[in-house]
Order: C-alpha cells, then sequence, then structure tokens
C-alpha cells in the first residue's frame, strides 16, 4: 500500500510539474497573440490590407483574451445590433416631409445626404444610451435594449480592464465600460452606417464629433448622454489653449488615426498581464507615433516605459546624466511640455475622480477664479469660468511641471528630480495613456443644444432628457420588412426656455409620429412645453430592414461563439455556445482532492481540493455531495477541469451547483462532474474530472451521483499575507 501511495505521489508530482511547465509555455502562446494582432494592425497602417476599424479594436481586445473570441460571433452580434440602429432610422426618417432645395452653399443632394447622416447617428446615440424594446409580431419575438453604462467605480481598468473594451458593452448581463470603450463602439456602428462620426481625443479623454444636418459638427459624450462645448472639455481635461493649437488636443482622428490609436490599448491591456519589461509596449508606441507625430496617447505611453525603465536602474541623478535612456526620455519630456501638454494637478484628480464614483469625500475648495487686478489694489472686474472657480482653466506653465513620476524644469528643460512612488492610493492609479475621464459639464443645463434637433425638433427623440426613463417601441416584422412606430401618450413634454415640444405639435417629449402620422394641436412653448394629442400610428412599410439570411435571431444558435441571445431573448456575450479553451490537452485548472463517500442506496459525500488556476494561483475550496448509489470509500486523487465560458477562469467559477458521477473499481476512483447552466442545462461552462485511489474499504465495484454543491474558493497567498499583519 505505501509503494503504491508513493507512485502516486511521484505521479502527482509530475503532473504539478508539467503544468508549470505549461504555464510558461502558455505565456509565451498569450504574448504571441498580442504580437499577431499589432502585425496585422501594422499591415493595416501600413496600407497590405485594407483599413478595418472594427476588426482593429477586435484584435486589440481579443488578444488580451487569449484568442478566444470568435471574430465571426463579434461581427453577427454587431450585424445584429446595426439592424436595431437602422430600424430606429428608418421609423424616424421624415425627408419625405421635407423640402430640400438646392442653395448657393449646398446642393439639394447633399443636404439630403447630411440628413441621412445625422438621423444614423442619432439612431446610434439613442441605442447606445436610451431603453428601446424591440420585438416582432410574426415572430413572437421581444427584448428590451437597455442603455449601456459608464464604469463609474473602474474607468480605468484597474480592477477589470473589461471595463476598457467594447466586449463588456456586447455583453448583455454587464453593458457598462469607460469613454474609451463608448466611443469604440460608436465609431463601430458609424463605420457601418456611413455616418461620418469620428473619434476625437483630449488628454485623458476620447469623445465623438458629428455633424448635424446642417454640417455643424458637436463634441457628443457618451457617459453623460451631453453634448459639451470645446471650453468645457478642456477645462475638465486641464488643456490649455497651446495643446490645441499645436494639435496634439480637441482633435479629431480620421479612420487610419482612429485605427492607430488601438496600438496604444493593446500595449496597456499587454501590461496589465505581462508589465512591460520585453520592450512590447515601446514598439507599440514607436508603431503609433510613426504613423501619428501628434499622437499625445503615444508620446506619454512611449514616456511611461521609458521612466519605469529607468527609476528601475536606481541610480542616482547624477549618475544618469550621460544615460543614453535618459537622454532620450528627457528630450521627449521637453517636447510633450512644448506641444502644450500638462499633468492635471492632484487636488483636480480628486474632485474629479470622486465625482465620477459618485463619492462625497470632503475636500477643501481653493477659488481659481483669476484675480489679473488683485496686486495693484483696484476693483477686480468680473471674470466667467465655466467651472466657477473650482478648477484652474488657464493651466499655465510652470517652471517645475510633474510627468508622471518625473520632475521637469520647464525653463531648463532638464528632469531634476523623481517623486517617490504613491502606494497609498494604488488601485486608482490615474494612467494619463488611458482614456477615462467621462466629461459631466455644465451643458448639460442646456439639453435641447444638441445634433438632434432636426429629429421632430426634440433633443432626445421619444426620450426623457436623463435618457432613462422614456422608451422608444418599435415593431418589425422581420420577414416582410415592414416597420412600425408607436407613440408612448400622456407623457409630459420637454421643459425648457424653448419649449422644445412646442411650435410643432409633437404628441410629447416621450412619444413619436411616424412619417404620416397626425400630429396633435400646437402646443404652446414656455417653461414646460404642453403635450399634443396623441399622434396616430403609422406604417413605413417596404422600407423597413429584415435580419441577416442566417435567421430570425430567437435562439443562440443564429449568433454562434461567445455572444448569443440569452434566454429572455436578450442579446448577451456570455450565453453563447463558443468554447473558452480550444485546446483540451490544457486544462484550467487543476490540482489534488481528498474525497469521502457514504452511499448505501442514499447518502452524502463529501471533498477538499488543493487547487492550481492562473488567475488565482494556489486556492482551495470544499463541496457537500448528497446522491445515490452503493459507494463507501476514502479517495485522494489528482482533479483537473475546463471553463468554456467567456473570460479568464477563476476560482469562484466553481462556486456553483453539480451534477457528478462517481465509480470505483477496487483501488481505482473515477469522478465526473459538470456544472448546472440557467435553465437546468448539464456542462455549461465548467466539467472536470477526478482519477485517484480508494484508500478506503472499497474493495468492489460501486459508484454514486447526485448534486454537487462547492463553496467559493479561498486563496492561499492571500491567507499567507494575513500571517505578516499579526504583531
Amino acid at each position: 500500500m505505501k509503494k503504491i501511495i508513493l507512485i502516486f505521489l511521484l505521479f502527482s508530482n509530475f503532473i504539478i510539474g508539467k503544468t508549470f511547465a505549461d504555464n510558461v509555455d502558455s505565456t509565451i502562446i498569450a504574448k504571441q497573440c498580442f504580437k499577431n494582432a499589432k502585425a496585422e494592425i501594422d499591415s493595416m497602417l501600413s496600407g497590405k490590407i485594407p483599413l478595418n476599424y472594427e476588426r482593429a479594436v477586435f484584435l486589440t481586445e481579443n488578444a488580451y483574451w487569449g484568442n478566444k473570441i470568435s471574430y465571426e460571433s463579434f461581427k453577427k452580434m454587431l450585424d445584429f445590433q446595426t439592424l436595431i440602429i437602422k430600424s430606429l432610422a428608418i421609423v424616424n426618417n421624415h425627408e419625405d416631409s421635407l423640402n430640400f432645395k438646392t442653395t448657393i452653399d449646398k446642393t439639394a443632394a447633399e443636404k439630403k445626404l447630411l440628413y441621412q447622416k445625422a438621423l444614423d447617428n442619432w439612431a446610434i446615440y439613442t441605442y447606445l444610451t436610451d431603453t428601446t424594446k424591440l420585438y416582432s409580431k410574426k415572430d413572437n419575438f421581444s427584448f428590451f435594449n437597455l442603455p449601456v453604462k459608464y464604469s463609474y467605480n473602474d474607468p480605468f481598468g484597474s480592477s477589470n480592464w473589461k471595463n476598457t473594451q467594447v466586449l463588456s458593452l456586447l455583453d448583455a448581463s454587464n453593458k457598462t465600460g469607460n469613454c474609451y470603450a463608448m466611443a469604440c463602439l460608436f465609431k463601430i456602428f458609424s463605420e457601418r452606417l456611413n455616418s461620418g462620426a469620428n473619434i476625437a481625443t483630449a488628454p485623458g479623454h476620447v469623445f465623438i464629433m458629428h455633424a448635424d444636418d446642417h454640417g455643424t459638427e458637436y463634441n457628443i459624450e457618451l457617459p453623460s448622454h451631453s453634448f459639451p462645448g470645446v471650453g468645457s472639455i478642456m477645462t475638465l481635461t486641464y488643456t490649455p489653449a497651446e495643446a490645441v493649437e499645436k494639435g496634439i488636443a480637441m482633435r479629431q482622428l480620421d479612420l487610419k488615426q482612429s485605427i492607430n490609436l488601438c496600438l496604444i490599448y493593446l500595449a496597456k491591456g499587454y501590461e496589465k498581464l505581462f508589465g512591460n519589461n520585453d520592450g512590447f509596449m515601446l514598439e507599440c508606441a514607436e508603431t503609433a507615433l510613426q504613423n501619428d507625430s501628434l499622437s499625445l496617447n503615444a508620446m506619454i505611453l512611449k514616456a511611461e516605459v521609458f521612466e519605469s525603465a529607468i527609476i528601475k536602474k536606481g541610480k542616482q541623478l547624477q549618475d544618469l546624466n550621460k544615460d543614453s535612456l535618459f537622454l532620450q526620455y528627457q528630450n521627449l519630456l521637453g517636447l510633450i511640455i512644448k506641444k502644450g501638454y500638462r499633468q492635471m494637478p492632484k487636488e483636480m484628480e480628486r474632485i474629479i475622480m470622486s465625482q465620477l464614483k459618485h463619492e462625497n469625500l470632503a475636500y477643501i475648495r481653493h477659488d481659481y477664479t483669476p484675480q489679473p487686478f488683485k496686486d495693484i489694489h483696484v476693483k477686480e472686474p468680473r471674470y466667467a469660468t465655466l467651472s466657477g472657480g473650482l478648477f484652474d482653466e488657464e493651466a499655465k506653465l510652470n517652471k517645475v511641471e510633474n510627468i508622471g513620476r518625473t520632475i521637469f524644469d520647464t525653463q531648463q528643460m532638464k528632469i531634476i528630480g523623481f517623486i517617490p512612488k504613491d502606494t497609498s492610493n494604488a488601485d486608482e492609479k490615474i494612467d494619463a495613456a488611458v482614456f477615462a475621464w467621462g466629461v459631466d459639464p455644465l451643458t448639460k443645463k442646456y439639453p435641447e443644444l444638441t445634433p438632434y434637433q432636426f429629429a421632430s425638433n426634440t433633443p432626445i427623440s421619444a426620450i426623457d432628457i436623463d435618457g432613462l426613463e422614456g422608451a422608444i417601441s418599435t415593431i418589425i416584422n422581420f420577414l416582410s420588412g415592414s416597420t412600425t412606430s408607436t407613440s408612448n401618450s400622456g407623457v409630459t413634454g420637454a421643459t425648457g426656455a424653448t419649449g422644445l415640444t412646442g411650435a410643432t405639435g409633437l404628441t410629447g417629449a416621450t412619444g413619436l409620429t411616424g412619417a404620416t402620422g397626425a400630429t396633435g394641436a400646437t402646443n404652446t412653448t414656455g417653461a414646460t412645453g404642453t403635450v399634443g394629442s396623441t399622434g396616430t400610428t403609422s406604417t413605413v412599410g417596404s422600407t423597413g430592414t429584415t435580419l441577416p439570411s442566417n435567421g430570425t435571431a430567437t435562439s443562440s444558435t443564429n449568433l454562434p461563439g461567445p455572444i448569443g441571445l440569452s434566454s429572455n431573448g436578450m442579446p448577451c456575450v456570455s450565453c453563447g455556445t463558443s468554447s473558452n479553451n480550444d485546446d483540451p490537452l490544457t486544462p484550467d485548472f487543476g490540482g489534488l482532492t481528498l474525497t469521502g463517500n457514504a452511499y448505501l442506496g442514499g447518502g452524502s459525500g463529501g471533498s477538499v481540493n488543493l487547487l492550481y488556476a492562473k488567475s488565482n494561483g494556489l486556492f482551495t475550496n470544499a463541496s457537500m455531495n448528497p446522491g445515490v448509489g452503493v459507494d463507501i470509500s476514502a479517495t485522494l486523487g489528482f482533479t483537473w477541469g475546463y471553463y468554456t465560458g467567456y473570460g479568464e477562469f477563476n476560482g469562484d467559477k466553481l462556486k456553483n451547483a453539480f451534477i457528478y458521477e462517481n465509480f470505483g473499481v477496487g483501488l481505482i476512483g473515477i469522478t465526473a462532474f459538470q456544472d448546472v447552466a440557467k435553465g437546468g442545462k448539464i456542462g455549461k461552462q465548467v466539467y472536470g474530472y477526478t482519477i485517484g485511489l480508494n484508500l478506503g474499504s472499497k474493495t468492489f465495484v460501486g459508484g454514486s451521483a447526485g448534486l454537487q454543491i462547492t463553496t467559493k474558493a479561498w486563496n492561499i497567498g492571500d491567507f499567507l499575507k494575513s500571517f505578516d499583519k499579526l504583531p
């Protein structure tokens, strides 16, 4: 018996050793995913293959997930959502009632094109920021599309990098992301619809710019559902006029520059997984600057890589003055300063971060209202600021500026020191290379000033100003192609000094009339705007849109891979049929299990596990196994298993109900287990096996089956660290 146990322990050590070796190999494979993504993006930028923004975003995000997301599934999900957006535009198209005439500045065709592009952009905006109900009478298919949400608690992806990704916004169980993810998704839809919307950048922020039906450009702020002016964005991103003049801020990107920007997030995703020690991040920054020399984010990324490498050298400042890397870094900071970049003051960061996270933090407020005549003791004139003196809106160049942890003398253009690493708030690192700020400017007080006024002369058609209360109902007959719009009646008209719901006899702020629907009596303007009578339902008819040829989108099989439709008909990333682990020989978790079984007809068993997973390291959990069978044994075995869900496996994925089957013959015991998903399906996301030696009295054929209930995972590393805190 001792020999058998010794052989088993040697076998276990071999398996564990092989697991660690496989982890080294898996790291190499995972890094190659990023390198392959960069190579394809490089090919786009160099003209070897066509520019494709949607593909570039997918490559960036899929590399982070180890190339486990299906591109076809990604496209099918976007196909489905693009269909909804097109339907919204069709229902609200009133071009037949408009009189497009050629004028001295535009032809009738040009005016009609501007109208169509603006209408498509309105439909994208509405889909992303408001609740939309979609249903088909013929197919008895419906779902509510909820608006995407800003990741207030994790704007930089510090806790979960998924919050920076379009994939997170496509996941119906989450639909949360930062401003970069939102802008990316808007841009993807715009490219599909050819609506002419572009990504625009400011320090630490990204937003959308597009023209209204007259050709006037607007800034679209998706997290706050507002349309800020240039001054508001400059104030809240600490952008001086010099940065705009030099072309590094408030810049509208073309398609190539937008794809080039993906390299920055590719590099930051790589850093999240592997750090910045092997040169990949620097390669991304260099490539980005070669294709766009004014990319501030590429400059900041390159500076971060240089700063980290220099600090790691641990040298004194006087010893660095002849270091070539140090001199390159110093010259780069000089260039960034000359271009007008100013790092946001810590006080301003804290205020904005607390507002982003809806925290009521106490802080001492300083009045930054300029006082140009203070020193000559005369009466100060009125000086207007957007923030009411809360922020320094001039962003003047100081003699000494901080960039990252570097202290820079702007007169001598030299580095004069480094700030010690701040470990007091490590989870909230403000990364200037990452777009994350959600700007909530004062312009939210004036929601009527939007590029969508042409759409029935309302700021957000048939939707309350906050974008959460009303709903647009759209009936789509997927087979015949007809589309019908219905109005919500009896809702208070939009407020505002301009009486948004008046003058044109609309049916109310949350109602829509169709292209030929009868309107109510003329509304009066004023503080609240009175409501017209309910408009009649109208049908657009043959201009409706049909689903792609893959079917009616009533089951997840129409949207294979990680993206499908959930049981309530809602599009969802995590309820598809994809496999997260494409290599059946490489398990997602594995380790030792000690099991005890006592079944004589009915009974119960239990197990204690010591397992390893890449994302958790070593962790432990336990399970109770009520069931039926004939099985009296104690087994020491090796467990391994696989995860087929969305994202990275962690130990808490095992906290679930499982179906198990156990079979033993003599000294050998074998167990298989599969989790029970919603709806009672077996083997939906996690499954695995245990093989081991029976240490008890079982010398006959035995077995059992039943329900396995597993506890949460306890991380061994965290447990050991707790001893460090003991006195």
